[in-house]
């Protein structure tokens, strides 16, 4: 019986350790909407924070048919592309990080993308969304 015990610990262990690692080497495609001006609401990115792991990528689409929108990382020099209508522009994520985007052509748009360094429970995502933005 006391052998037993040490045995068990180490298969809760080991497959522990098996799945952080599938968690990890699987990676997630995240969609960003950009939606145009709606009565009170000026156009904006949706949701405007979201929380990933290192490795995954946003994907932000243009839903507004009558303006172009992009997306600037200052922080990663990125400057995509202006996009029309159902048009995308996606970014990888490999560093652990805060990371604050806007439109060029909409300086009042703005978002952000936390990305942690291991594995994320996604029901949390909604919750982290609406801390980031207030």
């Amino acid at each position: 019986m006391k052998h037993q015990a040490p045995l068990a610990l180490a298969l809760a262990l080991s497959l522990a350790a098996l799945a952080g690692t599938h968690a990890r080497a699987t990676t997630q495609l995240v969609n960003i909407d950009i939606l145009p001006e709606s009565g009170s609401l000026p156009a904006r990115y949706s949701p405007p924070a979201v929380m990933i792991s290192v490795g995954d990528t946003v994907e932000w689409v243009n839903r507004d048919p009558n303006d172009l929108h992009n997306v600037l990382f200052d922080q990663l020099g990125h400057d995509g592309p202006e996009l029309r209508e159902s048009e995308s522009d996606f970014v990888t994520f490999s560093q652990p990080g805060t990371y604050r985007y806007t439109c060029v052509p909409h300086p009042a748009m703005t978002g952000i993308v936390v990305v942690a360094a291991g594995p994320i429970q996604r029901s949390f995502v909604p919750l982290a969304s609406r801390i980031l933005t207030g």
